[in-house]
């Protein structure tokens, strides 16, 4: 006993002494970030749209967790059975010029079926502003399933709004604002 909780510690020790130095060191914990490039508003007031993740932000390891996203990019693959913490943070706001308000909801699916007390809502009062929606869960995923995110929205132009830096007067060292932010790791 004494000897497995001192091997334990020696472990951390290593660990936190490689992250002191700089050493690139990961979990063997599949992870996935996604996020999108483009606005992902609403036409048809009340209908919901799932939500395209185009840019593959990182993927680890690759050989645990699938890097495609299905359905023209609307669904992630689990690979292995197990846990999973999944946050999906879309920009939300009305399209720019669009004078519309309302509000958005976000929530997760699995297997095309809503994720229970998932769901999350933003009022949009003005157009010329956004506001981060956060939608978060801890869910048990099998092999094959399929996670995604929806939105729906009251108003028409209404829903998550990607704003590149060459549009805004910030200086060009900023970092374009994807309209939507998913991540999502085994537990």
């Amino acid at each position: 006993m004494k000897s497995t909780l001192f091997i334990r510690s020696i472990k951390r020790a290593l660990f936190l002494l490689a992250l002191g130095f700089g050493v690139q060191t990961y979990a063997a914990t599949p992870l996935a970030q996604f996020s999108s490039s483009k606005n992902q508003t609403i036409t048809n007031p009340n209908a919901l749209i799932n939500i395209t993740m185009g840019n593959n932000d990182t993927v680890l390891p690759t050989d645990d967790m699938n890097a495609l996203m299905l359905d023209s990019q609307k669904a992630l693959i689990i690979s292995s059975n197990g846990y999973y913490f999944i946050v999906a943070a879309g920009q939300v706001g009305a399209l720019p010029g669009s004078k519309a308000k309302g509000f958005v909801d976000i929530w997760l699916t699995q297997n095309d079926t809503v994720v229970p007390n998932s769901g999350c809502r933003q009022s949009v009062d003005q157009s010329s502003t956004t506001s981060v929606l956060v939608s978060q869960t801890i869910v048990w995923c099998n092999k094959g399933d399929k996670i995604g995110v929806q939105i729906a929205a009251n108003q028409k132009d209404l829903g998550l709004i990607y704003t590149s830096r060459s549009s805004t007067p910030v200086a060009s060292s900023e970092a374009d604002i994807p309209s939507i932010i998913f991540s999502i790791f085994k537990l």
